[in-house]
């Protein structure tokens, strides 16, 4: 749970950002557009972090690390997904 939110506190704030469902540390992001999600999820796997989509949702993605992760992972992670986030904006 401490991870999760670690995860949720980084990202708050965005104003890409419509919506997270989280439980633990199975995240679930929704964003304004489908094709905004396309392009994060293609920014950040050529950075290194994998992130998936959704079938039945498709202005989401999800995270969903492994629950090993550390916090320094976790920022290392999380600056990945915010510049991906400034970029789509």
């Amino acid at each position: 749970e401490e991870k999760g939110m670690q995860i949720e506190n980084e990202l708050k704030g965005f104003s890409t950002i419509k919506d997270f469902r989280r439980k633990g540390l199975m995240i679930g992001v929704e964003l304004e557009s489908a094709s905004k999600v396309d392009k994060l999820i293609h920014f950040v796997r050529d950075k290194g972090l994998l992130l998936f989509w959704f079938l039945n949702t498709p202005k989401a993605f999800r995270i969903t690390p492994p629950l090993t992760i550390s916090k320094t992972e976790i920022q290392k992670g999380c600056l990945i997904l915010k510049e991906g986030l400034q970029k789509i904006m």
